[in-house]
């Protein structure tokens, strides 16, 4: 079963869903409003730690990835807040995050079987 013991959950803990965006940019706010209130993308997204940088508000990019400066801009990390997967730019569409998020998950559980 893919079912994670609460051990293993604890030790490795959950990925963060890391999202640059921007209130001034049309794509950030329609992919907000749009892919990230899709019902599947909600519960996927109950796997991860959720945070969000408004890089308008002037806060500096809080770790470690690889930020071309396109936003919106989506970085999964581990729980040591170094980027696990390759960045995805733009206003994905829900169907296309899902796969993503869904692949990402079945490897990083298969992963933490394998520790």
């Amino acid at each position: 079963s893919s079912a994670l013991s609460a051990q293993e959950v604890v030790r490795l803990g959950k990925p963060t869903f890391l999202l640059l965006w921007s209130d001034t940019c049309p794509h950030c706010l329609s992919f907000i409003n749009g892919s990230l209130k899709d019902p599947l993308i909600k519960e996927i997204l109950r796997s991860f730690n959720i945070e969000a940088v408004n890089i308008n508000e002037g806060s500096l990019i809080p770790y470690d990835i690889d930020f071309t400066g396109i936003v919106p801009s989506i970085h999964i990390l581990n729980e040591k807040k170094s980027q696990m997967a390759n960045t995805i730019t733009g206003d994905i569409p829900a169907e296309n995050l899902a796969q993503f998020l869904t692949k990402f998950l079945e490897l990083y559980h298969a992963y933490q079987r394998s520790l």
